[in-house]
């Protein structure tokens, strides 16, 4: 009976978590370039029928699904996906918590399940709900002494996610340590599965980019602070990372093997270094932040643990941080304190959260987009168009038929002698608001403002 009543629970907390994302699934692909990029991307390698990287190094096993899934693709499906994958990852983290026989399994996993950066990004089309799912399923089969299932399933999650790969050190270590099953052989077994699974799903981007794929995109690199933002309270939202700070769990209980602690903070390491080459997101914690949360729950039970949990479990609904952009900003209260930051106006808002700043974010950056796209159909002539940061979601509105005007050229950026090129011929050249100055930076010029008529719709 009580192994059924564990089950039940589980599926409670995956019902539960998907339910809490479908409200946000209609919200479009979201607010990510990536996420209509990749939509792009699996139009491309549907009509084309050769591979495409969506960047690199490529997320090959997330183009594939969601190329195979283009003919009936929409809001609902591809955004569907994430929303599984992430109630999934807390049916997973569920069973850990089980495993190693931590205490409040059931609230632990509902307070994971809060954290905004893991709610985000159940919500829209990226890969970091299904590889996060993936791993959790190779370490839980590792703590089950099953080698190849562990090898099979993180090959899967580094398929989705090359950065998932990391885990793949910390598994072999578990694998090889176990005190009754721990054999170098079952560990070599692990590993070798893994690594030529990982290597067979990037075969595609090995043979039409050669080695050439092993890179990652480089935006200009953020500031310091911006990188700490992102690696703590834009993980974990204002209230939940006060939870965590003020529950630290000095004392212990549960059964966690020191052993599995130190491989976390190894795994942890080695995602600190590949986040610091480009600490571009904080979704890019999303692969440690199970672990960390296996830690907080082995803490004993106190008072101010409870409080630390009440903190986490309502983080995603308020004290909100996001900027104040027309174009891609998100919406605020009357009791939102305005500050001034490195991005421009910035906002902390009480009554609203991470959850309603990413929603309203992602709906004016539609309406933007909507406005453009009617300025857009009615040019009679040859135009180009600097979109920038717009360039993918104005492509997946064209390839969608939400406007459909030939005369109209898009380029993400352009170098000068090519803007020079279309004013040569004769064809008239925009840019949307605030690319001119990103054209600049990432041509080392300085006079896209002056060649390109201003878009301002």
């Amino acid at each position: 009976m009580a192994s059924s009543s564990r089950k039940n629970q589980g599926y409670l907390l995956f019902l539960l978590v998907l339910i809490t994302r479908i409200p946000f699934l209609s919200l479009g692909y979201g607010i990510e370039e990536d996420s209509w990029g990749h939509v792009e991307n699996a139009w491309e390698i549907f009509s084309s029928g050769r591979y495409v990287l969506s960047r690199l190094p490529g997320h090959p096993l997330y183009e594939f699904l969601l190329t195979l899934l283009w003919p009936i693709h929409s809001y609902w499906v591809y955004n569907g996906l994430s929303a599984l994958a992430s109630a999934g990852c807390i049916l997973i983290f569920y069973r850990l918590m089980r495993w190693y026989g931590l205490p409040h399994p059931f609230w632990t996993s509902l307070a994971f399940a809060s954290v905004p950066v893991l709610f985000v990004s159940g919500t829209y089309t990226i890969d970091y709900s299904l590889s996060l799912f993936f791993v959790l399923l190779s370490y839980d089969r590792s703590l089950r002494q099953q080698p190849i299932l562990a090898g099979i399933w993180l090959g899967v999650a580094t398929g989705f996610r090359i950065t998932s790969l990391i885990w793949g050190l910390p598994i072999f270590l578990i694998l090889l340590t176990d005190p009754i099953k721990g054999k170098p052989r079952v560990a070599i077994r692990f590993a070798t599965i893994a690594l030529i699974s990982s290597l067979a799903y990037y075969l595609p981007a090995l043979v039409n980019y050669g080695w050439g794929f092993f890179d990652f995109h480089r935006p200009p690199y953020p500031s310091l602070v911006e990188g700490l933002y992102k690696m703590s309270i834009g993980v974990t939202g204002v209230l939940g990372f006060l939870g965590l700070m003020i529950s630290i769990p000095w004392r212990r209980t549960g059964r966690i093997p020191g052993l599995h602690l130190i491989f976390w903070v190894l795994a942890f390491l080695l995602y600190a270094l590949a986040y610091w080459r480009m600490p571009e997101k904080a979704a890019f914690w999303l692969p440690v932040l199970p672990f960390i949360f296996l830690f907080w729950a082995s803490g004993k039970h106190s008072t101010i643990k409870t409080m630390g949990g009440i903190l986490i479990l309502l983080s995603p609904w308020f004290f909100g941080i996001n900027i104040t952009d027309p174009y891609r900003g998100s919406d605020h209260s009357s009791y939102a304190y305005l500050f001034k930051t490195g991005n421009g106006e910035t906002f902390l808002d009480p009554i609203q959260g991470p959850i309603l700043n990413d929603a309203t974010k992602r709906i004016r950056k539609m309406e933007f987009s909507n406005r453009t796209e009617l300025v857009l159909d009615t040019m009679t002539r040859p135009s180009h168009v600097i979109a920038g940061w717009w360039y993918a979601m104005l492509e997946v509105d064209r390839l969608e038929n939400k406007w459909a005007n030939g005369n109209v050229h898009l380029h993400y950026y352009l170098p000068p002698e090519k803007m020079d090129s279309i004013l040569g011929s004769g064809m008239k050249l925009y840019v949307l608001p605030d690319q001119a100055d990103v054209n600049d930076l990432k041509y080392g010029i300085r006079n896209t403002s002056e060649k390109a008529f201003s878009l301002n719709p």
